[in-house]
């Protein structure tokens, strides 16, 4: 973990991880012979300084982050699973697998397309991160920056929603998750399978979002899904890895499960 603190959310039980601005959080995990791997987190943002709440007010977070021709993967978000290592995801330098949401453009070795951009979304109710020069620039599967498969386009566009008026969607928590099929315990051949509800990738909000309510909603039935490979990948993913590029805003983390359905 990099730079980060434990705050207690007023009025709760919810004990979470605030990143600070532009810090990651690497976690590796045991899984061993999967070939059906699940992984969630409750996460939420919330404002880096001012007001008498700074660690618990999700308003006022817009952001662009504009790209004069290339931007480094410093200045896009990665909230997904990768191989371990030390370096960012998306770097040449690198031989790392990433698998997960990203507004990375989706051309491989050099991101050249589009600002990061944190806006208001669902009618003000959410924040919603993107790339401007496509809105369904939200999903990769890599290696290093080579891009082997990518969600979106005509299939939907993946989005992701943090709550910005948590009493109108319905929890101050916004659940993402991934699921990670391959044919054979062995095998580097691996499909992604990320729910897709219109152009959402959320699966909901709670105000209790606990790693209980995690491993339950994953354990049940996967629901609709966009399907991402297969493809053939250097490492297998054996980490989740959470960055957040913005100034005016922190990444959240609130919990997580991660669940060996095979």
């Amino acid at each position: 973990m990099a730079d980060a603190n434990v705050v207690q959310k007023p009025s709760t039980t919810d004990r979470m991880i605030i990143l600070s601005p532009r810090a990651y959080a690497m976690q590796p995990f045991r899984a061993p012979n999967w070939t059906d791997l699940r992984v969630g987190w409750f996460l939420s943002l919330t404002k880096t300084t001012g007001g008498s709440t700074p660690d618990d007010d999700p308003t006022g977070l817009g952001e662009v982050i504009a790209n004069p021709g290339t931007l480094p993967a410093t200045d896009r978000y990665w909230i997904g699973l990768r191989s371990r290592g030390i370096t960012m995801p998306g770097e040449m330098d690198n031989r790392a697998t990433f698998i997960g949401f990203t507004n990375r453009g989706q051309v491989s070795n050099v991101d050249r397309v589009g600002d990061s951009v944190l806006g208001s979304s669902e009618g003000g109710n959410s924040w919603r991160p993107s790339n401007s020069r496509a809105g369904w620039y939200n999903f990769l599967m890599m290696d290093a920056s080579f891009i082997r498969a990518h969600g979106g386009g005509p299939a939907g566009e993946l989005a992701i929603h943090f709550p910005q008026v948590p009493a109108n969607v319905g929890g101050y928590a916004a659940l993402l998750a991934i699921r990670l099929t391959r044919p054979e315990p062995t095998s580097r051949t691996i499909t992604a399978w990320v729910k897709s509800d219109g152009d959402s990738a959320n699966w909901l909000y709670s105000d209790v979002p606990t790693d209980e309510l995690i491993r339950d909603t994953l354990e049940a039935t996967w629901p609709a899904s966009q399907q991402i490979g297969p493809v053939q990948m250097n490492l297998v993913p054996d980490a989740y890895y959470l960055y957040w590029p913005f100034h005016n805003s922190r990444l959240r983390f609130h919990a997580v499960a991660v669940v060996q359905a095979a």
